[in-house]
């Protein structure tokens, strides 16, 4: 069998987006950091696997008192645990007063010594739900006249969300959840949230557009999003990703420690960032970001490597991916499970082999990707924006192999002012296409091999064998 010539491409007209692709076959090895991919990667790596090390992370969790006035305010971890030795917790609501189970276990597999993935973090912030949802951060659901002030400043990289919510009040989920999404594209602020355990979705914070939405590998979880506003609309997909734990509490901290590794080596190594426009921006905080570490990379990256089909020794298995109709979404997901199950393996291996850029951003390089790479594009469809295409040429062996793309890009909140948040929202749309070029003599000649097409999502994802 000849190679194959094939051409991937990004159409539609968005200001800034992320394409990752990767050809991969895994295969899982025992325990839940061998079904994650992680031992795969520490063996490979030795010394110098990432550890999640100068990656400040935030963890929000609710009182597990449920707010009984005549209780004690329970909702940071116990920092007299073992996991937690030589880590800085700061409880920045600084009410609790008393250690809280279901925090402790969130924290252990967050960043515990022994238990995360990422025990190199050390750096946490612990804040009450409620406050961080208010005055903490988001100053969200303010009532009353005159301006609303934007959300808070946060030196962290990473917040996890082990719970859910829903205010019953549209208007205040609606301002919750653009203030949210805002955080995390202006200051690259990623959240990882968990989906609800079993029934309805609730509002906050799995709708968000810009979070990454966490389910369990077993699929027994809520699904979708539910309609708040004209731009918070039901029946999108969720979660986009999932991990090998019974409750979502936990298969949470799996993903953001895994999202921790991902910033690291994005942060440390800054030849990876090549885009010819910008390689990096500037957060709120006066962090230095680089495109290998922003939240669209990240997302994508952990989508583009996730496993559609596992060989787990710690949970159940996932193994009819896409395989019923019903399940199939339109940007290429499965409704149950997402873009599958967390391998930080294959999402490593794509930020490690750096930043490839369209033809239309580099004519010189004629558009040529490699296996795995991604690209974050500040500056979409050429330089300056001058059209509304992006295109990546690559080839394959004379094997079958399968490929893996995602396309990843924020919706853009406008922030107003400091003292006078605005909130107007813009759903940008995007189309992702795979063609076979080979033996073509012209375009016209080109075979369209598969597309994700979808109207109400910013993802858009391919997942097929190439033969």
């Amino acid at each position: 069998m000849n190679n194959r010539n094939l051409k991937l491409s990004v159409g539609r007209c968005i200001p800034i987006c992320s394409v990752l692709l990767l050809l991969f076959s895994g295969a899982a090895l025992g325990s839940y950091k061998a079904d994650i991919g992680h031992t795969a990667l520490a063996i490979e790596l030795g010394a110098a696997v990432p550890s999640g090390s100068g990656v400040k992370v935030t963890q929000a969790e609710e009182d597990s008192t449920n707010d009984d006035p005549n209780v004690v305010i329970t909702y940071s971890p116990d920092p007299g645990d073992a996991e937690f030795a030589g880590k800085n917790i700061v409880d920045v609501t600084a009410t609790s007063t008393a250690y809280s189970g279901h925090a402790t276990a969130v924290a252990t597999f967050l960043f515990g010594n022994s238990q995360s993935i990422a025990p190199g973090i050390t750096m946490i912030d612990i804040y009450l739900a409620d406050d961080w949802l208010a005055a903490g951060l988001l100053r969200a659901g303010q009532s009353g006249p005159g301006p609303k002030p934007q959300p808070g400043i946060s030196s962290g990289r990473i917040a996890n969300h082990s719970w859910v919510h829903d205010s019953d009040d549209d208007a205040v989920d609606s301002d919750t959840l653009r203030r949210f999404d805002w955080v995390i594209e202006r200051d690259e602020f990623i959240q990882i949230v968990g989906v609800k355990n079993s029934g309805v979705t609730q509002p906050l914070l799995s709708t968000a557009y810009n979070a990454i939405s966490v389910g369990r590998t077993d699929g027994v979880h809520a699904t979708g999003t539910v309609s708040v506003d004209a731009i918070y609309t039901a029946n999108r997909t969720r979660p986009d990703i999932v991990a090998p734990a019974g409750v979502t509490s936990v298969a949470t901290p799996m993903v953001a420690a895994g999202a921790a590794l991902l910033i690291e080596t994005g942060h440390d190594t800054p030849g990876l960032s090549t885009d010819p426009v910008s390689v990096s921006t500037i957060n709120r905080n006066g962090d230095l970001i680089y495109n290998a570490e922003r939240a669209e990379t990240t997302k994508s990256a952990l989508m583009a490597g996730a496993e559609r089909a596992t060989s787990n020794t710690t949970a159940a298995d996932l193994s009819d991916y896409r395989a019923d109709i019903a399940n199939q979404t339109d940007n290429g997901l499965d409704m149950r499970f997402g873009a599958g199950q967390l391998n930080i393996y294959n999402s490593y291996n794509i930020i490690a082999a750096g930043e490839h850029n369209s033809i239309e951003d580099a004519a010189s390089t004629g558009g040529q990707i490699g296996n795995s790479g991604f690209d974050y594009d500040p500056s979409f469809g050429g330089d300056g924006g001058s059209n509304n295409t992006a295109s990546y040429f690559f080839s394959t062996g004379a094997d079958a192999v399968r490929l893996a793309a995602s396309l990843v890009w924020n919706i853009k909140i406008d922030g107003g002012s400091m003292n006078d948040f605005d909130g107007a929202a813009t759903v940008y749309g995007l189309d992702l296409f795979l063609y076979d070029m080979t033996g073509a003599a012209s375009e016209n000649d080109w075979q369209l091999v598969g597309s994700s097409e979808s109207q109400i999502e910013n993802s858009e994802n391919l997942w097929l064998v190439l033969d």
